[in-house]
């Protein structure tokens, strides 16, 4: 999981957080505890929130080198529905300009992708 974070630099993560004030009401689970705690259940398979809460729960000895703590199912769903996606949309953003070519246009179908790209 860390290897995979490498790419994504928790200082611009943080930046984007800033600049669009998504952690402004939050109370200690901010968007990086968010991302991580999704990226967790997206790569270990979760159909549900109980299994990252539990799985990555398990792997406390982590939490302190990805920067993050516990997770709670009700925690996670309701950062889930509060918070908008552009934080997290953007941060793909720039994971894929940093991707090959190849890769990006394997990755057109995917929903994130499809969403207007903005110039810098």
């Amino acid at each position: 999981m860390q290897e995979i974070l490498k790419g994504l630099p928790r200082g611009a993560f943080d930046r984007l957080v800033s600049e669009h004030q998504a952690d402004k009401y939050s109370k200690g689970f901010g968007c990086w505890d968010q991302l991580v705690a999704m990226l967790y259940g997206h790569l270990s398979g979760a159909e549900s929130l109980r299994q990252p809460e539990a799985g990555f729960n398990s792997q406390s000895n982590h939490h302190y080198h990805l920067g993050t703590g516990p997770v709670r199912r009700s925690t996670l769903a309701e950062a889930n529905g509060r918070r908008g996606a552009v934080v997290f949309e953007q941060a793909a953003r720039l994971l894929m300009g940093q991707a090959s070519r190849q890769l990006r246009r394997k990755a057109r179908n995917c929903c994130i992708c499809s969403i207007p790209h903005r110039s810098p």
